[in-house]
């Protein structure tokens, strides 16, 4: 049975409505990606039945083919072969995101049980603290990006691939973190503050380099020839170089997943300004990211994700 047509995807698109076109070539990009992504890691399952890539699909929806990202790509490919390639990296992405679940679930019970056999250190469900200080506030969005930028550069452990939720730190990894979320400011910190706090350290390009490649599974994909390597280098440079402050933050919060509504809450605008300032911002990228191919244009975005949550 055929895929579905450009004509048929690029209606959907157009009115950023996820329909059967739509539906079915996410299902068919995941099933085909599905072979170069260990089931015993990235499926709950730990196998890829037809309802583990349905489930899949409909995660990739909830997470990156939202309803103004499919809309996006009607104007930014022009074929059912960039629609597949725009799709595929919305997969990849749902894949590393469900693998970061893992990994942070298993980091916050390791932090909690080193936590709670710590002298003068209150372990509640909702928040850890030293004794004699109050109970911890909200984190400021300077403060917790201050916090991710510290954890960022902890030393970390590489892998098995057959592992499912991986360590990450090593014992001496795992204090220094503990030490960063307790110690900023001798207050302690929210749980769900030092999940969001995680979720953001361990970013996508981060998370896919704790699987080295041992031969037990073909990589999703070569890496660059030094040529694309300056190409990536250059235009996340000029990427940078000539956005502005405004531009540089709502496009490191869209590219840390934040949702249209949590970006207007931390930019004090409306839902409706944010929509109106990505497309916007995603014209403008555009113009940057159209000369290269699509994995390229992946390349960029990674790195600009890495330099934009590390380094302000």
């Amino acid at each position: 049975m055929s895929g579905p047509s450009w004509e048929d995807v690029l209606a959907e698109a157009r009115d950023g409505h996820v329909g059967p076109a739509v539906y079915r070539l996410t299902l068919d990009t995941a099933r085909s990606m599905s072979r170069r992504y260990p089931a015993q890691i990235y499926s709950p399952d730990g196998v890829w039945s037809d309802d583990a890539l349905r489930a899949l699909a409909h995660e990739c929806f909830a997470r990156h083919l939202r309803p103004d990202q499919v809309e996006y790509l009607a104007h930014l490919v022009d074929d059912i072969h960039g629609a597949r390639r725009f799709v595929a990296g919305r997969v990849k992405r749902t894949l590393i995101d469900i693998r970061r679940t893992d990994v942070v679930d298993n980091l916050l019970g390791r932090l909690r049980r080193r936590l709670e056999e710590t002298p003068g250190i209150v372990c509640d469900r909702r928040y850890w603290h030293p004794c004699g200080s109050p109970a911890p506030m909200p984190m400021s969005g300077p403060l917790m990006a201050e916090l991710v930028s510290a954890i960022a550069v902890i030393p970390r452990l590489r892998e098995n691939p057959s592992v499912q939720a991986p360590k990450v730190f090593d014992d001496a990894g795992l204090t220094a973190v503990a030490e960063v979320l307790l110690n900023h400011r001798g207050n302690g910190t929210l749980v769900r503050d030092a999940e969001e706090i995680l979720r953001r350290a361990l970013t996508p390009l981060v998370v896919s380099a704790l699987i080295p490649n041992d031969g037990s599974y073909e990589p999703p994909q070569q890496g660059p020839t030094p040529e694309e390597e300056v190409m990536v280098r250059e235009t996340t440079d000029q990427i940078v170089r000539e956005l502005g402050r405004e531009e540089l933050l709502l496009l490191r919060l869209v590219l840390e997943g934040w949702r249209d509504g949590a970006v207007a809450e931390h930019l004090g605008v409306s839902r409706p300004a944010v929509v109106q300032r990505r497309r916007r911002l995603g014209e403008r990228l555009g113009t940057y990211l159209e000369p290269l191919e699509p994995a390229l244009g992946e390349r960029v975005s990674e790195e600009l994700a890495h330099r934009l949550t590390h380094h302000g």
